[in-house]
């Protein structure tokens, strides 16, 4: 997958905005992190809920 990616980067380099995909593969990167974090720190939904309902 990594070789196909740089492969389609390489051959439309002049049709791609290179700081719009690095930031799109930041925001996703942190999503990711947010994603496997949930495994490790459970939230407490209570005090959430709690705190949008005030």
């Amino acid at each position: 997958m990594i070789q196909l990616l740089d492969d389609l980067v390489i051959r439309h380099q002049d049709q791609l905005d290179m700081d719009l995909l690095l930031q799109q593969f930041m925001y996703s990167s942190a999503e990711e992190l947010r994603f496997w974090q949930m495994t490790l720190l459970p939230e407490k939904w209570d005090s959430y809920s709690t705190a949008q309902s005030k």
